[in-house]
């Protein structure tokens, strides 16, 4: 696998097969027809010091262009490996947390945010080992900043589990922690030209996070998905395209009219029981204690009757129309993520099949960026000299 051209932005008809269908994106990935990697995207945000970063996000809405509605800037190896990215989500992973928590407390529930302190920890020190020049120094440097990504990504691990055992609210966070963690550790292996270790970083730990994440997205869906497909949450714009993508993706063979077969009844069900329906909902999507504000007055009680939540007059349904929306979401944010994590291996395959040195591939993208300036230019593309089969 080798590259052919690298475009400071994405060629116009690159866009235009996109927006034909001749083209798809997974991860970073651009795949053709014929199930091949045509090439890959990189964010520009790899060159970007951490206060710049929040900038971009927001400058960010045409990635929209080529299916991207969530973290514009963590896109390639180089972008999402950079420490200014990595420290920006944690940041925004720790803010969401602290959400989290001030819901769960009604229900005692307390969340352990002290290895953020580790997590945050760990990338500064690999931020200063790699801007040091002294090599010895670097290098132990570096290899302090991997032992804290692999307790970091460790004990959010055993979080996870801890997590789906009782349909917890912080399970797409800690997922995310432990996705940035892999991604910081496989970062400092390149930094240290150990492209071998981090290929058998990548090669052991993308199975694990992939069964993780699809048993988070099998709690989401719940035992049963048609709730999505309610005629009261219709404007929420999820549709059989949308949940058969994701059927796809935890590797059903199954399409459009397989899946309406499949939920018919359970259809039928939401929309003749619904008190029956609500009960289905788990409590990752829909917990009163958590969802419903309690009042002052004696009606809270009554409030947390399933039957009451599709009376018109209610405010109750707007609360799980809103829960059934976060959590759709959550599962298009963790499969994006889990996509980008996985796509790095290509790249990491690339620079080992080809002999490419990280540092001089780092310093050809950010010359190819300075010498060739587009106002679009967040989003680099890598063409491959041949595409290769997924």
């Amino acid at each position: 696998m080798s590259f052919a051209n690298i475009y400071s932005a994405i060629p116009d008809e690159v866009k235009q097969d996109f927006a034909d269908k001749i083209l798809y994106r997974i991860g970073s990935l651009l795949i053709n027809e014929n199930d091949q990697i045509q090439g890959f995207l990189q964010s520009t945000a790899g060159f970007l010091e951490r206060e710049e970063v929040q900038k971009m996000v927001s400058l960010a809405s045409h990635y929209a262009e080529m299916g991207i509605n969530t973290n514009p800037v963590a896109m390639g190896v180089h972008a999402a490996g950079s420490f200014g990215v990595i420290a920006y989500q944690i940041v925004e992973i720790k803010n969401q947390l602290e959400t989290i928590e001030q819901k769960v407390n009604k229900i005692d529930t307390k969340i352990d945010i002290g290895y953020y302190s580790k997590f945050k920890a760990a990338i500064e020190l690999a931020s200063h080992a790699f801007s040091m020049k002294d090599k010895e120094n670097k290098i132990s440097m570096a290899h302090q900043a991997v032992q804290l990504f692999v307790e970091t990504k460790n004990i959010y691990a055993q979080y996870i589990e801890q997590e789906l055992e009782q349909d917890g609210r912080m399970l797409a966070e800690y997922l995310l922690i432990v996705i940035l963690a892999h991604i910081g550790q496989v970062k400092c292996c390149l930094e240290l030209e150990e492209k071998e270790t981090a290929r058998q970083i990548l090669n052991d730990n993308t199975p694990k996070i992939k069964f993780l994440t699809k048993k988070y997205i099998q709690l989401l869906l719940s035992e049963n998905p048609a709730i999505y497909l309610h005629n009261d949450f219709k404007d929420l714009g999820i549709d059989l395209k949308k949940l058969t993508k994701i059927y796809n993706w935890l590797g059903e063979d199954t399409n459009e009219n397989q899946v309406f077969n499949q939920l018919r009844e359970k259809y039928i069900e939401v929309h003749t029981n619904q008190e029956q329906a609500v009960k289905e909902i788990p409590a990752i999507i829909w917990n009163p204690i958590l969802d419903i504000a309690p009042k002052d007055d004696d009606s809270y009680l009554s409030r947390l009757n399933p039957l009451t939540i599709f009376r018109n007059e209610d405010a109750l349904k707007p609360l799980l129309k809103n829960r059934l929306q976060e959590s759709f979401e959550t599962i298009q944010k963790i499969v994006e993520a889990y996509d980008r994590f996985a796509s790095v291996k290509y790249e990491v395959e690339m620079f080992i099949e080809q002999d490419i040195s990280y540092q001089d591939w780092q310093q050809k993208l950010k010359e190819h960026h300075q010498n060739n300036p587009k106002d679009d230019s967040q989003l680099m593309y890598i063409e491959l000299e041949k595409p290769i089969q997924l």
